[in-house]
């Protein structure tokens, strides 16, 4: 069965609900904003994907980084806000804890927090 969305990440299956029909549209649209590089528009479907309670964003972090590098620059002059938002998602998300780590250490190094990176890994790696 073909589903009439573009990005049909959730299920196969059609939305039982209008509200359901909504938020996957909305999802279609941060998409395509993102593939057109109309950043503010895909950050504002983003912002209201993220407040509804039917819409899991534990599998979509990376989407919420990407937007807090474009917004608070990844070259480490703000860059302790995505810092915190992968902390806060590392805590989280327990099946990619990995995945999680990568990110947070690249970004760590890319901003030359080098012994900050270290510490995260050793931290993660070998608990107390």
């Amino acid at each position: 069965m073909a589903s009439d969305f573009l990005f049909d990440s959730f299920s196969s299956k059609a939305p039982q609900t209008a509200r359901k029909r909504h938020l996957k549209t909305l999802y279609d649209l941060m998409h395509v904003s993102i593939l057109r590089q109309d950043l503010q528009r895909a950050s504002a479907a983003w912002a209201i994907l993220i407040r509804c309670p039917d819409f899991d964003t534990r599998r979509l972090w990376r989407i919420g980084l990407g937007f807090l590098l474009h917004q608070w620059g990844p070259d480490g002059t703000n860059g302790e806000r995505p810092i915190d938002f992968l902390k806060t998602v590392m805590l989280q998300e327990k099946n990619n804890k990995h995945g999680v780590l990568t990110e947070l250490v690249l970004l760590l190094i890319k901003m030359r927090k080098f012994h900050e990176a270290l510490e995260e890994l050793e931290l993660q790696v070998h608990p107390l």
